[in-house]
């Protein structure tokens, strides 16, 4: 999906506009995930690593990985 994003050409009033796209993407039932929040604070966490590690990436949370807030997720 990100490299679809980035693959498709917009055009405005004579420019091409880049655009790109951050995913981050947790799953369930996971060690470390026990309910709904934990597994949308996970995503959430993997989304601003991406972000954080320079945009248009996709990270994952990797089961049994303890997530603190300075702790960033695995990149894929």
């Amino acid at each position: 999906m990100r490299e679809r994003v980035e693959a498709f050409d917009v055009s405005f009033d004579g420019h091409t506009i880049r655009r790109t796209i951050s995913i981050g993407i947790a799953s369930y039932p996971a060690e470390t995930i026990k309910d709904a929040d934990a597994l949308l604070a996970a995503a959430d966490h993997a989304l601003y690593a991406a972000k954080d590690g320079g945009r248009n990436a996709v990270v994952t949370h990797h089961e049994g990985t303890e997530l603190a807030p300075t702790e960033p997720p695995v990149r894929t």
